[in-house]
């Protein structure tokens, strides 16, 4: 054979190794599926197997074959197993294995990355911070207040330790993708291990600046690291482990068990971030806080903390506490999906006494009939009638101001041609 023929054939050969991540996954997940129910010790070998697979295919940069592992296993009906896969990918991209330095030696154990939504309103004329004052190690600063009330209201074990990153970022800043997740819950273990803040500085923070009287609001994630040493009962972490103390409800109360997020230690603390940060971080009016948790899940209740959180504010601004009940029973609500530049939003038209009063942008983040429901929710949560809640059923195309450029808003309340055309003139309402 040719040198020439030799080394096309051993390139040949590299490719083939630096592929095979998508067999390699789905040979160990159907593995994993197979003995499940059946040898436990080989069924736990073949899951950390699966997991150490997948965690490495995300080191390596390879998520895509990953994501194809998972796309192979649904076509060939291993619908479990392609869940297995999945769920393997999002703890590899929130979980790591490290080894502590505790005060009688190496402690080994995992770091679990969680990130904490938050929902800011400034105060007029002043730009939302990127960083929460203080530093870990000072037990007066904000930051050392923040990580200590995790333990102070019970979330997290006593067994476990806390680092919080001080960057506040916003959804720009986060990596998209499962293997750059996985690389910043890397740089949060080497600063357990090194005692040192490696995370990256947010780049996408606000230069805009604001007249004397404007305020603006802003969805930013806060990074927390919680160290768990192996053999630590999980139980004991009821924000690890989701377990929220579901003996505390009645049997018969299925909405308790399901929304973990009204368990009381969980309110609490949530009240107390909200009054610390309104406190304490500089430019800060009011703050609305979202459970801690993995990315996705995080992500998602970020964007609900803003939607839910802008929208309420719309409806009653300017009401006073005593006439807000006497104005919501004469506040009209309508709901019209737009298309604009290929994605749909959901604007919201207020309606107060006859007169068109403002409008709302509703970020959508999932199925676009479980937002519509969510607003409805919203909606009559705070009084607004039933009645008076309308939803067009056509997806209309984006409408603007051609002076301004500002959206239309839907006003379905103001003749029957409202309920299909959203442009001035029949039906839309310019937010001016």
């Amino acid at each position: 054979m040719s040198k020439k023929r030799h080394l096309a054939n051993k390139r040949r050969k590299r490719s083939k190794t630096a592929t095979s991540w998508t067999h390699r996954i789905f040979v160990a997940a159907r593995l994993a599926d197979k003995t499940s129910g059946q040898d436990e010790d080989a069924h736990i070998a073949a899951e950390a197997r699966l997991s150490d697979l997948v965690a490495d295919a995300l080191d390596a940069g390879a998520e895509k074959q990953v994501l194809r592992a998972i796309e192979d296993l649904d076509e060939a009906g291993l619908e479990e197993a392609a869940g297995n896969v999945a769920f393997h990918a999002d703890n590899a991209a929130s979980c790591m294995p490290v080894i502590f330095e505790g005060k009688d030696g190496a402690v080994f154990g995992e770091v679990e990355l969680l990130l904490v939504p938050m929902f800011l309103i400034s105060e007029p004329g002043q730009p939302l911070p990127d960083k929460i004052p203080g530093a870990m190690d000072d037990a007066q600063s904000v930051l050392s207040d923040l990580a200590a009330s995790l333990h102070q209201h019970d979330l997290i074990g006593p067994a476990t330790s806390v680092f919080l990153c001080p960057w506040l970022y916003a959804y720009a800043d986060l990596p998209d993708t499962l293997s750059g997740q996985r690389a910043v819950v890397r740089q949060m273990a080497d600063g357990f291990q090194s005692q040192e803040n490696r995370m990256v500085r947010p780049a996408h923070t606000s230069e805009t600046v604001l007249g004397e009287d404007e305020v603006t609001t802003a969805i930013r994630f806060a990074m927390v690291g919680v160290f768990s040493p192996f053999g630590s009962d999980i139980r004991e972490s009821p924000l690890l482990s989701g377990f929220f103390g579901e003996d505390d409800f009645d049997d018969d109360d299925s909405d308790a068990l399901v929304l973990s997020e009204v368990h009381p230690s969980l309110l609490a603390w949530q009240e107390e971030v909200e009054h610390i940060l309104t406190q304490h971080l500089p430019g800060v009016m009011a703050a609305r806080i979202g459970k801690p948790d993995w990315w996705q899940e995080a992500i998602h209740a970020g964007f609900d903390l803003r939607n839910m959180t802008g929208l309420i504010m719309t409806v009653v601004a300017d009401h006073t506490p005593e006439n807000i009940r006497e104005k919501l029973l004469a506040t009209q609500a309508s709901v019209g999906c737009y298309l604009v530049d290929g994605v749909s939003e959901l604007r919201i038209g207020i309606v107060q006494d006859g007169e068109f009063v403002d409008g709302f942008v509703w970020n959508n983040r999932q199925d676009i009939d479980m937002e519509i429901q969510t607003v409805r929710d919203v909606l009559l949560q705070i009084g607004v009638p039933p009645d008076q809640i309308r939803i067009s059923e056509m997806l209309l195309g984006d409408e603007q101001c051609s002076d301004c450029g500002e959206p239309y808003f839907p006003n379905l309340f103001e003749e029957d041609e409202g309920l299909a055309h959203t442009h001035n003139g029949s039906g839309g309402q310019p937010l001016h």
